[in-house]
């Protein structure tokens, strides 16, 4: 007799879908499903792609150029060049004419995105670590500041910076991550110090007095927060339910600075943590819990705790601590410091476990009407992290005869169904289709470890370790 059939609804990540299995089916395919929750459960509980190995780029504002650092050596591995380009009508151009002023990683890794104060959008390939596209940003900009990038990767947002005289003019625009076209431009009274994107990809906010949010499908700003003061710095809480800011609340200025918390739904204040100083950087662990506050004054980094929100303890970094950025198990920070060099702290323990110099920063070659001195020291000014993606030649070899050959190319581990080193959601998500019978296994013949047509828990499993613990 035919088993009845029962219908199955799950959300995850924000998507609906609908399983239809009879419960004969269902039996059979029971280790599946569990196999298939446990690794959508690893997926949630991270909730960022899973990268088998992370790099960490710095911009360095006085000679324009990206230091690429391996996570897991804390060494440079290269520095990245950025041609002098002038889109910008300014009377004083900055040394060496480049500035870079904000950087971002698109969602897969792929790129990053470089803003520089001469109105230019830098696109680097993560692989090839090379600028394959330099982007005018002109028009509405007079001073590109900070950039993002949705969720989607389908769109680069940049914020306007800019001074007239003491009034601050600004706004923000969103460019096709294709194209690099704009698609949208919001003109603000005030300059945009700071951009969050929430995790859905639906709200951005904007680091402006008031500070200011906008629905990024109708391009319409959808509330203003009264802040009392102009926030330096942002950072949204991963659940999209407080924004946090690092400001100083006027009058009086110099009596109440400190990182405050609003509710991003009602637009009130939730708390507040009052520091000695503002800080330069405001970042916020993956998991939420924690707030890393830079200090000027102090030499420190405030460690702030959002549950409540109040003073957990501090993690001396000495000298000026610029930006910091978190890796995505939130274990490491690395600190952008005036000491041409990066901090690399254990949230952990709260301690600076190495220091990563950074060397080579001088402009050779300069053009046009730019100032250019190739001993210029290194200067940190913006960080982000994302997966190493740099391909690696292999080193030829000689055999006893001496024939010249080449390191064998190493397999791909499983569950990197598109054979880059790296496993990502999407390539689990892959797997675990594969082994309901929803997708064929040629779509991810690696994660079939012993060609049998068929993928087990223990592949799962063993694809789930390799995205955790990196390729090996």
């Amino acid at each position: 007799m035919k088993m009845p059939h029962r219908v199955f609804v799950w959300t995850l990540f924000g998507c609906t879908a609908t399983l239809r299995f009879d419960l004969t089916t269902l039996y059979r395919s029971s280790l599946k499903l569990r196999a298939f929750l446990a690794t959508a459960l690893v997926a949630q509980m991270l909730a960022v792609p899973l990268w088998a190995q992370e790099c960490v780029y710095v911009t360095n504002r006085r000679s324009g150029t990206v230091a690429v650092i391996n996570a897991s050596t804390n060494t440079v591995e290269t520095t990245i060049l950025l041609p002098a380009i002038e889109w910008c009508d300014n009377e004083q151009p900055p040394i060496n004419g480049i500035e870079p002023a904000g950087i971002a990683v698109s969602p897969d890794g792929q790129r990053l995105y470089v803003t520089s104060g001469q109105c230019v959008l830098y696109v680097i390939d993560a692989a090839s670590r090379k600028v394959v596209r330099s982007v005018p940003v002109v028009g509405e900009f007079e001073r590109p500041g900070e950039v993002a990038v949705s969720p989607d990767g389908g769109s680069v947002y940049i914020t306007d910076n800019r001074y007239d005289n003491d009034a601050r003019q600004g706004g923000v625009s969103a460019l096709d991550a294709t194209t690099y076209n704009t698609r949208k431009h919001m003109g603000l009274a005030t300059g945009v110090s700071q951009i969050a994107v929430s995790r859905d990809g639906s709200r951005l906010y904007l680091g402006t007095q008031p500070l200011k949010v906008v629905d990024t499908q109708s391009w319409e700003l959808v509330r203003s927060i009264e802040t009392g003061g102009f926030p330096s710095m942002l950072a949204l809480a991963p659940d999209g339910g407080v924004l946090y800011a690092a400001m100083s609340l006027v009058p009086p200025r110099d009596q109440q600075r400190g990182v405050f918390a609003f509710d991003t739904l009602t637009g009130g204040l939730a708390g507040s943590v009052p520091l000695a100083s503002t800080p330069t950087w405001l970042a916020i662990a993956p998991d939420g819990r924690h707030l890393y506050a830079p200090e000027p004054r102090s030499g420190q980094i405030t460690v702030i705790g959002t549950e409540p929100l109040e003073f957990t303890g501090s993690i001396p970094v000495e000298p000026l601590v610029k930006s910091l950025a978190l890796t995505h198990d939130g274990r490491t920070a690395y600190a952008a410091t005036d000491a041409e060099a990066i901090a690399v702290i254990d949230t952990e323990t709260r301690a600076v476990r190495a220091t990563v110099p950074l060397t080579e920063c001088g402009r050779v070659t300069c053009g046009g009407r730019f100032l250019c001195n190739p001993y210029e020291p290194c200067e940190p000014e913006r960080i982000a992290v994302g997966p190493c993606l740099a391909t690696v030649t292999p080193t030829p070899t000689r055999t006893r005869a001496g024939t010249p050959t080449s390191t064998p190319t190493p397999l791909p581990c499983p569950g990197d169904c598109d054979h880059d080193l790296a496993v990502y959601i999407e390539e689990l998500v892959r797997a675990v289709n594969i082994a309901l019978g929803l997708a064929p296994v040629g779509e991810c013949g690696c994660i079939d470890t012993n060609d049998d047509q068929l993928v087990t828990v223990d592949e799962l499993v063993r694809a789930v370790d390799m995205a955790l613990k990196g390729c090996r």
